[in-house]
């Protein structure tokens, strides 16, 4: 019965969407450095900096460790985990009521 209760309130679709907004910004955000260092990434000499995303990630990774590629997530870890917990809550809600009329 409890069991029951936690999942009609939606309090598991809430944690299962917070969860997987913190696994898509985990395993995405590196990618996104990279691009973005890409994108806006400064002539040293004439030269661009990166020979491209293979050589943006290895430098990183050089000169700022694997940390470097994780600069700036906070703001996507939050901002994906409350999206997607909505996002959870309300495909479950609306499946809820829609077998309840069933």
């Amino acid at each position: 019965r409890g069991e029951d209760a936690l999942m009609g309130s939606g309090v598991v679709d809430l944690v299962a969407g917070t969860l997987a907004g913190v696994a898509q910004v985990t395993v995405g955000h590196p990618l996104d450095t990279v691009k973005v260092r890409l994108q806006t990434q400064p002539k040293v000499g004439g030269v661009l900096k990166f020979n491209g995303p293979l050589d943006c990630l290895a430098l990183t990774v050089k000169e700022e460790g694997a940390r470097g590629l994780y600069k700036g997530i906070w703001s996507p870890l939050v901002g994906i985990g409350a999206v997607n917990a909505l996002l959870f809550w309300s495909y479950g809600s609306l499946r809820r009521a829609q077998c309840k009329d069933e």
